[in-house]
């Protein structure tokens, strides 16, 4: 048994994170593990290199840890599954992200992140400019009252015609401490209470959080300590909702 957590440097506060957020998806590509960033995969499809299942895009283009949108003549789309939310707080989508082309960074694109309801309908889309010459996080808010309990995130980019491409490194979906921890998406066997302050966890890439948004573990499978009255667990992709 582990009775001291690892702790998650992405979740920390000196990433901008807010402390009392609930984590409704958590997505850092590492399932794609061919090509570079001068030397693009268009193979495969975008299934492979989720965590989770439900992902959409309109072409695929990878690099190690990476989705990869390389326009051509349109814009490059990718869609997250569909996440269950609470419609009286805040949707905040971070994205780490970057524009590069030939060994040089840009700043100045646009990336465009919408708000879809479940039968694709957008229902709130804001425009966003990189800033970085390299990467850089960029938080979306979508304010409350959200039009649904079950949205997907949309991200479009195009280039202009210039053969820059965006690299987007993760992508997390959070809601403010107001949510209800009834509103985390789904729940599984692969995360479950198995004594009493006790908490085990099976996959290949296991966080667990305490419900005021910070990160206790980051690893795979084990069997944790919890001193936490309510933690949630995010299992390859897939959050899980548990009360110790």
């Amino acid at each position: 048994m582990l009775s001291a957590f690892l702790p998650c440097a992405a979740q920390t506060g000196s990433d901008g994170y807010a402390q009392a957020d609930i984590i409704l998806l958590d997505e850092d590509f590492s399932g794609s593990t061919v090509g570079s960033m001068d030397n693009i995969s268009y193979t495969g499809d975008i299934d492979s290199i989720t965590a989770s299942s439900g992902w959409t895009a309109s072409a695929i283009g990878t690099c190690a840890g990476n989705f990869v949108f390389a326009p051509s003549l349109t814009p490059v789309t990718l869609s997250t599954p569909s996440v269950r939310v609470n419609t009286a707080a805040p949707l905040v989508a971070s994205l780490t992200m970057a524009e590069y082309n030939n060994e040089r960074y840009y700043v100045g694109a646009t990336v465009d992140v919408s708000l879809l309801e479940a039968d694709g309908s957008v229902t709130s889309r804001h425009t966003v400019t990189l800033s970085e010459a390299g990467y850089g996080v960029y938080d979306i808010r979508f304010d409350a009252p959200l039009s649904s309990s079950d949205v997907r995130v949309l991200i479009s980019y195009g280039n202009d015609r210039s053969n820059r491409k965006l690299f987007l490194d993760r992508l997390t979906l959070r809601q403010a401490a107001e949510a209800s921890v009834d509103d985390v998406t789904c729940s599984h066997s692969r995360a479950w209470v198995s004594a009493p302050g006790e908490i085990t966890v099976s996959g290949g890439h296991v966080r667990l959080y305490s419900v005021d948004g910070r990160c206790l573990y980051d690893g795979h499978s084990a069997t944790l300590h919890v001193d936490d009255a309510v933690v949630i667990a995010i299992v390859d992709g897939a959050p899980v909702k548990l009360k110790p």
